[in-house]
């Protein structure tokens, strides 16, 4: 992927859900900037989603600094007719969270799984769901980091 690339990719099924859960992980998200459209029967949100895609590559180094990318991307889940949320506190108009990631559940359910334990599921009749970057990408200093975890203990 060139740095002009611009990640465009559709959702149709559970495996293409968790392609996609792992190249928004650690978007950032306004939750403000979240919008359920009932009458279109749409799910929309704009991610500050980190490139892992290009994680693999070396980190630029400019200034004996590594030097990472994010870009802004646009999320549309179609068919969706109903949206429950978990952990969402109205009066914090600002709150930006990070998307952990996104799971089909049973009976045709999407889960989004955010910090500060928010989460969002929507019912939908149909898995569609489209995604594409939507700026040109800019550098960052910061990688997320995850904790390991040795699940066999």
């Amino acid at each position: 992927m060139t740095p002009t690339d611009k990640l465009r990719l559709s959702v149709r099924d559970e495996e293409d859900l968790i392609v996609m859960s792992s190249l928004l992980q650690d978007s950032l998200i306004a939750l403000a900037e979240v919008k359920y459209l009932s009458e279109d029967k749409r799910f929309v949100f704009v991610a500050n989603r980190f490139l892992w895609e290009r994680e693999d590559q070396e980190a630029l180094e400019v200034d004996e600094v590594e030097h990472f990318s994010r870009v802004l991307c646009g999320v549309c889940f179609e068919n969706v007719t109903g949206v429950k949320q978990k952990g969402l506190n109205r009066n914090r108009k600002g709150q930006i969270v990070s998307l952990l990631s996104v799971s089909k559940l049973e009976n045709s359910r999407i889960q989004l799984n955010f910090s500060a334990n928010v989460s969002i599921r929507l019912d939908v009749s149909d898995l569609f769901c489209h995604f594409q970057d939507i700026d040109s990408p800019w550098p960052t200093d910061v990688k997320p980091e995850h904790q390991k975890t040795n699940l066999l203990e």
